[in-house]
């Protein structure tokens, strides 16, 4: 969860329907990002979780069941601030919306659906988003100086998926991506100082997953001839600055000069792909 807002998310309330919770942060500052964990059981995961807008009178709920087949329900929304997360609630949000007895100021619900999902939804001055994803991408620096990212990037959605524009020192960032087929997506980060550019590019769908990584000189040209190449595993030959991969294989390790990157891309439906960026 990312908090955009000039005041912390406080006071959060869980409720667990089917699995348990792993992690539960107790606030997400303003302008900051918090990362939540449950692990379902047999059946799947299921929880509600709310968090107090004090500033607004207001609480952010968002409600997400994920079965064993992989169809997901999905909702965010907001409550008056003295609404209780509890079971009453949580099975009245499952209830059309002109049924509701305690309705929230706004809900907005995907239903069922296997695909992923992006939802928004506005009260005033406003604005939530929740997205359900192929990929998250997270990116970890370590070098002493910042990332930047200033061509945007290349990709086959059109979810409205926020990147980071710039990846601060000893700073981790995580984006999310999402398609309903086929992902397919590049992007590139300066690295300050020097006159390369770490180059990311992956593909996720029902063909599989895989990544290629490489250092090229800055700037770099990021649009869907560039992806093609990237990923096409014919074109690699043997390089320490590029390398091609697959999610089921270990981590992939880059090198130019000093400077070091190591990736990995899980396996599992909603994949992760970690970027450790470094210096020796």
């Amino acid at each position: 969860m990312s908090n955009f807002l000039d005041s912390d998310l406080i006071d959060p309330h869980y409720l667990v329907r089917r699995g348990s919770k792993h992690r539960e942060p107790l606030k997400v500052d303003e302008s900051f990002s918090e990362a939540f964990s449950f692990k379902g059981d047999p059946t799947g995961c299921s929880f509600l979780c709310s968090f107090a807008i004090i500033s607004r009178g207001l609480r952010l709920v968002f409600r997400c069941w994920n079965k064993y087949d992989g169809a997901i329900y999905f909702g965010i929304g907001l409550t008056p601030v003295d609404v209780s997360t509890d079971n009453t609630l949580d099975s009245e949000l499952f209830i059309p919306q002109f049924e509701i007895s305690r309705t929230p100021d706004v809900w907005i619900t995907n239903g069922w659906s296997v695909d992923p999902v992006e939802l928004f939804v506005t009260q005033g001055n406003l604005l939530i988003g929740g997205h359900i994803f192929s990929c998250v991408v997270e990116t970890v620096n370590c070098l002493s100086v910042p990332l930047n990212n200033r061509n945007g990037w290349c990709r086959n959605s059109e979810a409205k998926n926020v990147l980071p524009m710039q990846i601060l020192p000893l700073h981790r960032e995580r984006f999310f991506m999402s398609d309903e087929i086929i992902l397919e997506a590049m992007f590139s980060y300066e690295i300050i100082s020097t006159d390369l550019a770490l180059v990311i590019a992956l593909k996720v769908g029902c063909g599989g997953k895989s990544f290629a990584a490489a250092f090229m000189p800055f700037p770099v040209v990021t649009g869907k001839k560039q992806v093609e190449e990237l990923l096409d595993e014919n074109q690699w030959k043997t390089h320490d600055y590029k390398k091609y991969s697959k999610a089921f294989e270990k981590m992939t390790l880059i090198a130019i000069r000093n400077i070091r990157a190591g990736i990995l891309m899980t396996e599992e439906d909603k994949s992760v792909l970690k970027i450790r960026i470094f210096a020796v």
